[in-house]
């Protein structure tokens, strides 16, 4: 069995601190080599460059040599041709947006046989996802092709937003065929890696983050962003207020997460407007090693959000297989892993329902960060109850050992190895699911809309290269067929020029002194089997590079 992607799955920016969809696909590209069971794992990346970081970066984060032979790398400007010479298995992507509809066109265009293409799913609060999913719809999408869920709330979401565009467009078009290009989805959860169930001893945390044994330690990991994370006013000035009025001179609450240096202002700010400087420590960017001890010296973890663009909450499982009870919203897919009561609180979350008339009619324009925020705005949760749970679980340290036990306990479900065997018993099922199907991906393939490009930009030039255009070769190119030199070519595009079309091309130039492209295309394809549009690239090549000239335009 093979995997094969376009996704790298490695974030290539220069940040150092990430959290978020890089952790979780890296973690993912992690799990899939150590725990996944096929011989072989494609990956096509988009240069040379990002095909050798990638490379580079598999040393760093797969700690079993015995993985990486099993992977194999080429180009994405190879794609089409392998599609044609190749049985693809199963093609994954950790997004289903960017790549996944693309790719179901390519793979109904040249595949040899039909194989399951699937794609995960992140924030899906962005508006101009709109076109995202319509692209998908008109891709000649299968039943045996997958959007994988990592949450029920995420599940229902992806539902419900095909059911409007379907609505929407069925309004339209009075046409009954929209049932049919609606894409399935299965629930596949994240996943988290067994050293967060390794026990970290917590003396030594305390001491590593200077913090008195006495005291008993809320920690929340996660972004600072009031923008894209949450409003973390509402939350401080509870404490404040409760603070002020009722002892608790052992409460120590830790801020850890990603923050730029506006956003750990921002926060400092609040600090000392709410006074509560003695009882909140901010700990932004801290180095991933770190998180454990974070954990290890914590009692309990708290993830209070209102944004609509969390979908799974990744940090609440670390938590959760940490062994710390859990108090949290009760929103999206946070539910999924707190058992109310049990390993943790869900605090009851309230929205308006309806979006105010200035939003709502602004929302194209607005920057999605600024949108997030306004709709954070629309977002409340119970304090009086929030508070209340946290001051149960500070008072009563047996409560926090059992819900922290319980915790650990449903944590195991989520083990990277178990996530990445239901993600091969879905692969196989999707496979099972190709096989005996009838080829109907004429009609689909009619609906996607390719993308033209040289139709739409054959105006900008001062003419079209035909074939009744005639080449000549240049005093340049007649002293570099001499010498046997070729022009200089790229290492990105290297790959998509053979050197010896290019020396035939000079050659037959070279010695005819005048040609036309029709009769260099069938010369090329006559000695090396070159398609014309292949030998027209070259041909082009040489051009650009002042070795051919077009005759009648010197």
């Amino acid at each position: 069995m093979r995997f094969e992607t376009v996704d790298l799955f490695i974030d290539m920016s220069e940040w150092n601190f990430r959290m978020g969809r890089p952790v979780v696909n890296e973690e993912f590209l992690k799990a899939l080599l150590l725990y996944g069971s096929y011989d072989e794992y494609h990956f096509f990346c988009p240069d040379i460059n990002s095909m050798e970081i990638f490379k580079n970066r598999l040393q760093d984060i797969i700690p079993d040599p015995k993985c990486l032979p099993r992977v194999n790398v080429s180009l994405q400007i190879a794609l089409s041709e392998t599609l044609k010479e190749k049985e693809f298995h199963i093609f994954h992507m950790g997004d289903f947006t960017r790549y996944m509809p693309s790719m179901i066109w390519m793979r109904n265009k040249f595949s040899v046989k039909p194989f399951p293409i699937t794609g995960t799913t992140h924030s899906l609060d962005d508006i101009s996802m709109n076109v995202d999913y319509l692209r998908l719809m008109f891709s000649g999408i299968k039943k045996f092709d997958r959007i994988i869920c990592t949450s029920k709330t995420a599940q229902n979401t992806i539902k419900k937003r095909f059911q409007y565009l379907k609505i929407h467009l069925s309004s339209i078009s009075k046409s009954n065929f929209l049932d049919d290009l609606i894409p399935y989805t299965s629930l596949i959860p994240l996943g988290i890696g067994e050293d967060f169930f390794e026990e970290v001893d917590r003396n030594y945390a305390k001491d590593f983050l200077n913090i008195p044994k006495d005291k008993v330690v809320m920690l929340s990991v996660g972004r600072y962003s009031l923008r894209s994370k949450a409003d973390w006013s509402p939350l401080l000035e509870t404490l404040s207020y409760r603070l002020n009025h009722e002892m608790l001179d052992n409460f120590l609450f830790i801020i850890a997460g990603g923050a730029t240096e506006e956003e750990i202002k921002l926060m400092e700010s609040m600090l000392s407007i709410f006074k509560l400087r003695d009882y909140v420590i901010l700990f932004p960017n801290f180095k991933p090693e770190v998180k454990r001890i974070l954990y290890a010296a914590s009692d309990i973890f708290i993830s209070i959000v209102d944004n609509f663009q969390e979908t799974f909450g990744l940090n609440i499982l670390e938590a959760m297989a940490s062994g710390l009870p859990i108090i949290a919203s009760d929103f999206n897919g946070y539910r999924d892993h707190i058992e109310d009561g049990r390993n943790g609180f869900l605090i009851p979350t309230y929205f308006t329902g309806e979006i105010p008339e200035f939003l709502e009619e602004n929302f194209p324009i607005l920057n999605p960060s600024i949108r997030r925020l306004y709709m954070s705005q629309l977002i409340s949760h119970n304090m009086e109850y929030l508070w209340g749970k946290i001051k149960l679980l500070m008072e009563n340290q047996g409560l926090r050992a059992e819900m922290g036990k319980e915790s650990k306990r449903i944590a195991r479900r989520y083990g990277w190895k178990e996530i990445i065997k239901r993600y091969e018993d879905l692969w196989k099922e999707l496979l099972e699911e190709c096989k005996g199907l009838k080829d109907d991906t004429a009609f689909f393939s009619d609906i996607y809309i390719d993308y033209a490009e040289s139709k739409i930009f054959n105006h900008y030039t001062t003419e079209i290269i035909n074939d009744e255009c005639r080449v000549g070769i240049t005093a340049y190119g007649q002293e570099l067929y001499r010498l046997k030199i070729l022009p200089l070519i790229y290492e990105d595009i290297n790959v998509s020029l053979f050197k010896e079309l290019l020396s035939l091309l000079m050659e037959s130039v070279y010695r005819n002194q005048i040609c036309s492209i029709k009769e260099l295309k069938d010369i090329a394809y006559r000695e090396l089997e070159a398609t014309y549009r292949q030998t027209l690239f070259h041909i082009q090549y040489l051009l650009k590079h002042g070795v051919f000239y077009l005759d009648g335009k010197r």
